[in-house]
Formats: structure tokens, C-alpha cells, sequence
């Protein structure tokens, strides 16, 4: 039997060099086995003849992008938002980014391979605007083409770009650096026409005077700390975890004027700066609207307290044409960078020059553009006529605005708020304790009895010690009952705890008899003491009652904040 002789490896260049597998086929299969050899050495070599022979449009620009080193940055820059769609790209919409992408090309910071898509270059920005609203301190981070790294980049970029929107500084950052991720808070500044402050019972002759000013300061400080924002926003419940947001501090700054055009009257203003880790669409808008509602209508802080409960309410919303992001923080960033012997530059907003930049965009284009929006389409006339016809839908049902108002000056029952914190005792530190009490028993003098822990109270205990709270030093703060979720505890005030049954308050106390007699004294968090108390004295002021006994401790539901 003759032996068939293998076929010839072909000598072409272009076929890798592991050939395929091969099926043992038999004598009468060989012209199919060669057939099958030849398609796939065409199949291999096509694609390349066709490669050499007809170059696609954007092969120069790939090979250019391939010389062409790339290298993370982070891009301040800034814009006002009036006739675009908000920052983000969105299909059949004209947006800030369309316009920066078309900038970075036209400076040679992209190519055209990657013109389009913004992901092909890492785009990530530090916060997303909304329809109308403005930036002066907004940060993204990209790769960029670093053939285009030239003393006039800044400057033939902002030639690329309409008036109304600004780059400041391009910095080089770290590999890994994420602008939204590596945030440590974010500040935005809503400027508010005095008008706005007005009572409703004043017509005219208003002037936002110190009280003024104290009055509105103590209603803002109502938002420091952790709260649920579920009735500040749109699509979330009291129960999802996104609502929850921190708010480090909220400031007032005293009136000042603005104006767009010297022949026109210029406009009073207070500016009101919001500093917090991250916030949800429409919230800081719904919260302006919710401390104008209750200013304008005197009525009690619990009227915004009230809001952070698990009762739906459609709360009102102020209009986002005053509303700029002013900056983003790196703090921690910053901190590693110093750290380390990097050429990376810190990302600070506050460094002389960016500062000098974004002061003047703001002062130069942002708040003239509020003035026009103001004298053209009267948006404070409009909000205050939205807070007056404010119609309340809480959990579905209507009511009207005096009886929500009545409702609503009562103290929650139920709120998610940050207060005083209570850490918990780990076991070794309870066992080192019980060792101590233990040693400290056994080492008094034998005619002497060791003290037995207090016994329960019982339910006439309990209502004596119950009446006799308003003449003790301090009032202990109840724990949830088991079953109960920490999100729904009761809030302690000066208005419930005295309402509280003498059996609750026996359950609660005979339920945790058995640690108290053992536990330590509770400790307490100077950042999250510093919220508590500020909100405290937000809401006392703004009441006008001071009492002369310290205010009950407020369990402690921190939630977790997200960017």
C-alpha cells in the first residue's frame, strides 16, 4: 500500500505559524482536504492584501495615536448652563460635553478614531448638572494625547470653545485617578434673591435684616448631618439606602448685588453654600424650596423634619437657573500626591490662578446670566407663587397647605437622622470590665458586702422616675426594641419623651437592666456630636424656646453615603 505524501507547506509569509488541526480523512477525501488548506491560507492573507492595498480613512490618525504617548489628566473647567441640556451627552440633545469634545479635537487632545465616543478616552466626570444649572469648578479626568502638552494648550482649547464655557487648568494625574470616585465632597452655591425671604404676611416693605439672616441660617443648619432624602428627590423610597446622604455644613453669606447691565437696578442676594459628599437629582433644588416654605409661612422646623420621615410628600422645587456647582475636592488625593515623589499636580481649586480664572467666569458670566433670567421670566415671582399654592400630598392623599402646616409643627415620630452616636462595647472590652468590677469585689474587707446590681425597676418605678425626669441631669436615651428597624426608631425630644407610657418605658429598662449595670459610659464622636448639636440649636433658634435642661441623647441612625 503506498504511503500519501503530505502537501507542501506553502511559503507564504502572511499564515501563522501554528497551522490547523487536521481530520484524517481517507484516499477519497484528498481533494477536499486540499481545498479546505487553500481557503483558509486565502482567508488569511485577504485581509491583509486588502489592508495594504485600500487604507481606511482614519489608519494615519491611528498610527499617529500609536507614536503619540497618552497620559491621564484631570480638566477643571466650568460653563453656564442656560441653553443646554445639562452637562451629560444624550442623543438629540446639545450638552456641555458635546462642546468640550469638540474643543479637545480641535487642540489635538484626541483623534479622530476616538471623536464620538467618550469612553475610547476614559471620560469621567467628577459631577453631572443638571438642565440650566452651572459649573465654575467641574473636574474630569481623560486620557489625553500628550503630543498636544503645550504652554497654549488652555488657550487654544478656550478658542475652540463658545463663551459660555471655560477650561482652566489641565493637570497631570495618576494612572488609577477617577474624577467622581476620588471626590471628598462637593460645594455648590445657590444664589437666592432676598425677595424670595419675604413672609407672606409682608407684602412690601421687606429688608432681610440680622433676624432675617438668623432665621434662615437656623433652617438650612436643620440639613447638617445624615438624612433620608427620599421626599427630596424622584423614583426613591424611605427604604433605599441611596437616599441617605451626609451633609457636612451649609452657610449664609450676608446680601450683597449683582447685576449684568450698570443702566439696570441690580438685584439683592444672599448666597447659601451647600458642602456635602455627593447629592441626588433635584435635592439641593427641593431643599432650598422646603426652607423658603418654611420661612415664608413662619412655620416650625418640624416642618422639615418632618420631611425626612417615611411619609411620601411631593415636595416643592426652586428653579436650578441660580444654582452652580462651585467646586470639587480632593483632599485625600492631594494628601497621597504629597506623599509620594510623583509629577503629578494636586487638583486645587483654591491654588491662585485657577481661583483667579473661576472668580472671574462667575462674576463675568454666570451671575449675569441669573440677573437676565431673573428680569426676563420673574423666577422668583414664580417660586413664591409656588410655595403659596403649594398643594401637600402626603402618602397619596391631598391637604391643604394650613392643615399640612398644623400637622407638620408636631415633632416626628418616626425620622432617619443622625444624632449622637453610641459605639458599640466589644466582648474583651465587657470581659475586662467584669474582670475589673469582679477584682474590685473581692478586694473590700469581708464586713463590708459587695454591691449587687440594681434590680429592675418596676412599672411604678418607672412612672415615678418617669415624672421625675424634668428635675435629673441627663436623660438616658432608650434603645430600639428587638424587631424594630433603626430606621423607624423613635426620635427623642422634650415633646415625646414625656408622652412615653410608663409600661414602654418599664419594658425598654427591665429589657436592658442586666448591661446597664456593667456597661461603660457612652462615647461620643466629635464630628458627629458637632452635627447633632448644630442641629439642635438650628431648631431651638429658630422656635425661639431655650430650656435650661440639657437635650435628650438622639439614638444614632447613620447612613451610608454614596457619590
Amino acid at each position: 500500500m503506498m504511503k500519501r505524501e503530505a502537501p507542501e507547506e506553502p511559503e507564504d509569509q502572511s499564515i501563522p505559524p501554528t497551522s490547523p488541526k487536521r481530520v484524517k480523512l481517507g484516499a477519497d477525501n484528498e481533494d477536499f482536504t486540499e481545498s479546505v488548506i487553500s481557503m483558509e491560507v486565502q482567508a488569511t492573507s485577504e485581509p491583509n492584501a486588502q489592508a495594504l492595498s485600500e487604507p481606511s480613512e482614519g489608519v494615519d490618525d491611528a498610527d499617529d495615536d500609536k507614536k503619540a504617548p497618552k497620559k491621564k489628566v484631570a480638566m477643571i473647567y466650568g460653563y453656564c448652563g442656560e441653553g443646554y441640556q445639562g452637562l451629560q451627552r444624550n442623543p438629540n440633545a446639545w450638552t456641555i460635553e458635546d462642546e468640550l469634545e469638540k474643543a479637545l479635537f480641535a487642540a489635538g487632545c484626541i483623534s479622530k478614531l476616538n471623536m464620538g465616543n467618550l469612553n475610547k478616552i476614559g471620560w469621567v466626570r467628577a459631577a453631572r448638572t443638571d438642565k440650566g444649572v452651572h459649573a465654575v469648578g467641574n473636574v474630569s479626568s481623560l486620557k489625553m494625547l500628550m503630543a498636544a502638552d503645550a504652554p497654549d494648550l488652555i488657550e487654544r482649547m478656550n478658542a475652540a470653545l463658545p463663551p459660555a464655557i471655560r477650561v482652566f487648568a489641565v493637570l497631570r494625574a495618576q494612572k488609577n485617578f477617577n474624577a467622581k470616585n476620588h471626590t471628598d465632597h462637593r460645594v455648590y452655591e445657590y444664589l437666592l434673591p432676598t425677595r424670595a425671604c419675604m413672609p407672606i404676611l409682608r407684602n412690601s416693605g421687606f429688608e432681610f435684616d440680622d433676624e432675617a439672616h438668623r432665621r434662615l441660617s437656623d433652617l438650612f443648619g436643620l440639613y447638617i448631618g445624615t438624612r433620608n432624602y427620599h421626599n427630596f428627590t424622584q423614583g426613591m423610597t424611605y427604604r433605599d439606602s441611596q437616599a441617605k446622604r451626609f451633609i457636612k455644613a451649609i452657610e449664609v453669606s450676608k446680601p450683597f448685588l449683582v447685576n449684568d447691565d450698570p443702566a439696570n437696578p441690580p438685584l439683592e442676594v444672599v448666597r447659601v453654600t451647600l458642602t456635602g459628599q455627593s447629592f441626588v437629582l433635584n435635592q439641593i433644588r427641593k431643599m432650598i424650596a422646603m426652607v423658603l416654605v418654611a420661612n415664608r409661612h413662619s412655620a416650625s422646623p418640624n416642618v422639615i423634619i418632618n420631611a425626612f420621615s417615611e411619609h411620601k410628600l411631593n415636595t416643592p422645587m426652586a428653579p436650578g437657573e441660580f444654582l452652580t456647582l462651585d467646586q470639587t475636592v480632593y483632599e485625600a488625593y492631594n494628601k497621597r500626591l504629597k506623599s509620594m515623589d510623583s509629577e503629578c499636580s494636586p487638583i486645587d481649586m483654591l491654588e491662585p490662578t485657577v481661583l483667579a480664572a473661576r472668580e472671574k467666569f462667575k462674576m463675568d458670566v454666570v451671575y449675569p446670566m441669573m440677573v437676565r433670567k431673573e428680569r426676563a421670566d420673574n423666577l422668583t415671582g414664580r417660586l413664591l407663587g409656588l410655595i403659596d399654592n403649594f398643594k401637600p400630598l402626603v402618602d397619596g392623599k391631598q391637604m391643604n397647605i394650613y392643615d399640612w402646616l398644623k400637622l407638620y409643627a408636631e415633632p416626628p415620630k418616626t425620622v432617619a437622622m443622625s444624632g449622637t452616636k453610641t459605639p458599640k462595647q466589644s466582648r474583651r472590652e465587657a470581659y475586662e470590665r467584669r474582670l475589673a468590677d469582679e477584682q474590685s469585689a473581692a478586694a473590700k474587707p469581708a464586713d463590708q458586702p459587695a454591691s449587687a446590681a440594681p434590680d429592675a425597676p418596676t412599672p411604678s418605678d418607672a412612672a415615678s422616675s418617669d415624672s421625675a425626669t424634668t428635675s435629673d441631669s441627663a436623660v438616658a436615651p432608650a434603645e430600639v426594641p428587638n424587631g424594630l428597624d433603626a430606621a423607624t426608631a423613635p426620635v427623642a425630644s422634650p415633646a415625646n419623651i414625656a408622652s412615653v407610657p410608663a409600661s414602654a418605658v418599664s419594658d425598654v429598662t427591665s429589657e436592658s437592666a442586666s448591661e446597664t449595670a456593667s456597661a461603660p459610659p457612652a462615647e461620643t464622636s466629635s464630628s458627629e456630636s458637632t452635627d447633632a448639636a448644630s442641629g439642635d440649636s438650628a431648631a431651638s433658634a429658630v422656635t425661639g424656646h431655650a430650656s435650661s435642661a440639657p437635650a435628650p441623647e438622639v439614638p444614632s441612625i447613620a447612613g451610608s453615603s454614596t457619590s
